[in-house]
């Protein structure tokens, strides 16, 4: 059964998606004015088909026919034919006969109803006129997989892994962005936003692309969705940014099994916030997904006086990002995280700017409920470029500010590595804070010492006790602070910044090492200025106004009663992360405050593609965890969830926050980690 006619809440219109309704997957269209959908595209043994696209007029639409098999978001290399419907004729052709997908489901973008911009099977990205036949290659370089997408302003372009970089037509070229968290991402046809699925079923976020400031448009299980289809994927506005389409679950994940269907919700233009109820387009139990809806006209309420529904008020276009304040002259500063919520600030060529995702996740590494780096193997990277102008900008100067707030997983014999390193391997430093156990050493490279740096102490830490460390140079003076107390007082070290040639920057690890650092990083300042003592005590004390005290640790021992089945890398495709659900006896609380009786906690199943031992753990096991409320933690609730246990919902659920991720690290002492 289909639902009824969503014509008078969406306007006039139509949409198609692709299903596998009638065994292989094919393009199926629905008029929002008629009862039922019909199949577009033909039956074609051994063929599956995908990446509908209507022409900004409507009156065509393009489609990607691949060997069946390869329809898959795994195979790189895939190639099929595009082909291009005249929607009033159905006459069918074939625009490129070896044609890639950008990672997943989207194969072209429409630059106009004349051009189409497509990935050919070499890898390049590719502008084809529908008229002349003529073709332009719009990138430098082809990609061994998979391929870019430029939006219909030809300034940004994406591959499956959602980027939104920054596109030069003149070059060619696109200087790739850090990943976001997430897939399927799409652009608006203004060129104004980046709309993709930024975790598992969801949240379906939004992403200023001048400003990167990112936020949410639906949440997963928002209320606004109905018949229980809260698991939300496929995002896809509108041309004119009238309506959002999307498909969704009922909390099944598997893109080519679970029964996904295809939803709208009428949005503004100018925002793409919705401002309509969500309309069920669908209804099948097959895989209905990666809908594209054109619509004739805008829905009710679109213009002033239709409705009494209030619509969101209007705003400035990228309106600039406030800096946090730091009592450090803004001249000075090169690299402040955060700025303003987790949003960081970089400088490129001279000039700040403002980003959400300044640096990249790499492995076991991720954004925490309280915004803090959470580094338990992995590391967070700044794009090379940037590492360079920042390497550029402190040789400049011979001058050096680092201020960093940590708290390590272990300060046990042994426990450490490197925490921040502006390094291209630990054989060629610029810098390297480092981690000894309970020392805090800063290898500083200068005119005067080896490549790898001369090791300084640079401060002492406690187990279980974050602090904030600030560091200055001046040529000949390194001087350090901690928690804005003087440690270490204009000690003598000889040399300037000469020989630096750094153009790697992390956190968690060095470049050309697999040594990793485990610990939260709260906050990280650089400046090209040594600041004085009284301004560095100046900025803890504020610091300590502002932040409030974190919350006390909670940790206890538990005994495993039940544990949900762990998913397989392939269930959670494209994911390569997921969490699990067991239930827990709590034997005896270490630090804070836990109920006595039975508890639920996710905790890590797959991290970077890789299965964690809890996703192994029997019952009757014993574990020391240390916890959070799940509800807390937004980032967790973003994830695959997997949860086979038995509804118990009287009983408090948390997530595992420790970093060991059931690893045999040892056990750090109480506070201090898991």
């Amino acid at each position: 059964m289909t639902p009824a006619a969503p014509a008078v809440l969406l306007g006039a219109g139509q949409v198609a998606w692709e299903s596998n309704r009638t065994g292989e997957f094919r393009i199926f269209l629905r008029d929002l004015a008629a009862a039922e959908p019909r199949q577009l595209s033909p039956d074609e043994p051994d063929r599956d088909h995908c990446c509908p696209l209507f022409s900004p007029d409507g009156s065509r639409l393009v489609y990607l026919s691949l060997p069946a098999g390869r329809a898959g978001y795994e195979d790189g290399r895939a190639t099929g034919e595009l082909r291009l419907v005249d929607l009033a004729t159905g006459a069918t052709r074939t625009l490129a006969p070896r044609a890639r997908t950008y990672a997943e489901h989207r194969a072209a973008v429409w630059w106009g109803n004349g051009a189409v911009v497509l990935i050919d099977g070499e890898g390049y990205t590719v502008r084809l006129d529908l008229a002349s036949g003529e073709r332009e290659r719009l990138t430098a370089e082809p990609r061994a997989e998979f391929g870019w997408l430029i939006d219909p302003t030809g300034r940004f372009a994406t591959t499956g892994d959602p980027t939104f970089s920054r596109y030069d037509a003149a070059t060619r070229r696109i200087e790739t962005a850090p990943r976001l968290g997430g897939c399927q991402p799409v652009f608006s046809q203004d060129g104004r936003w980046g709309v993709w699925s930024a975790g598992a079923g969801g949240p379906i976020a939004r992403l200023d692309l001048e400003s990167r400031r990112q936020t949410t448009l639906l949440a997963r299980n928002d209320p606004r969705t109905i018949d229980g289809f809260g698991y939300l994927y496929f995002p896809n506005p509108t041309r004119d940014g009238a309506a959002l389409a999307f498909a969704a679950s009922r909390g099944e994940h598997d893109h080519f099994t679970a029964d996904y269907e295809i939803f709208a919700v009428a949005t503004d233009p100018e925002t793409l916030e919705p401002v309509g109820p969500v309309v069920r387009l669908t209804d099948d139990p097959a895989v209905d997904r990666f809908p594209d809806l054109w619509l004739a006209s805008p829905p009710a309420g679109h213009r002033a006086g239709e409705t009494g529904a209030r619509r969101p008020a209007p705003r400035a276009a990228s309106p600039p990002l406030p800096a946090e304040r730091w009592p450090v002259s803004e001249e000075a500063l090169r690299l402040l995280w955060p700025d303003a919520d987790t949003v960081g600030r970089g400088w490129r060529e001279g000039e700040p700017f403002a980003a959400a995702d300044l640096f990249t996740s790499e492995g076991w590494a991720w954004f925490d409920g309280s915004g803090r780096m959470a580094l338990a193997g992995g590391r967070f990277t700044l794009a090379p470029a940037l590492a360079e102008e920042l390497n550029g900008a402190l040789m400049a100067t011979n001058e050096l500010t680092l201020e960093l707030a940590i708290e390590p997983w272990s300060v046990a014999s042994g426990s450490g590595g490197p925490i921040v390193a502006l390094a291209n391997a630990p054989g060629s430093r610029s810098f390297t804070l480092y981690q000894e156990g309970e020392s805090l050493q800063l290898h500083l490279r200068t005119s005067d010492t080896a490549p790898a740096g001369a090791p300084v102490e640079v401060g002492r830490l406690a187990a279980g006790r974050p602090v904030r460390l600030a560091v200055t140079f001046t040529p000949g003076r390194l001087s350090s602070y901690l928690d804005g107390v003087p440690y270490l007082t204009e000690q003598l070290v000889p040399g300037d910044f000469f020989p630096w040639r750094a153009v790697h920057f992390a956190v968690g690890g060095e470049e050309r090492s697999p040594e990793r650092w485990r610990g939260w990083v709260e906050s990280l300042r650089i400046g090209a200025r040594a600041e004085s003592a009284a301004t560095l005590a100046a900025s803890d004390r504020q610091r300590r106004a502002e932040r409030p005290a974190p919350a006390p640790p909670l940790i206890a021992e538990l005994r495993l009663l039940a544990t949900s089945t762990a998913p397989a890398l392939a269930e959670i495709s494209p994911y390569r992360e997921a969490l699990l659900v067991q239930e827990f006896e709590v034997v005896r609380v270490l630090a804070g405050e836990l109920p006595a009786g039975r508890i639920r906690v996710a905790r890590y199943a797959l991290l970077a593609g890789e299965r964690l031992p809890a996703a192994g753990a029997r019952p009757g096991e014993r574990f020391v965890l240390r916890l959070g409320p799940f509800a807390e933690e937004l980032r967790a609730q973003s994830l695959f969830l997997a949860d086979t246990l038995p509804a118990a919902w009287e009983q408090p659920f948390y997530l595992d926050l420790g970093l060991d991720l059931g690893l045999d690290l040892g056990t750090p002492p109480a506070g201090a980690g898991e």
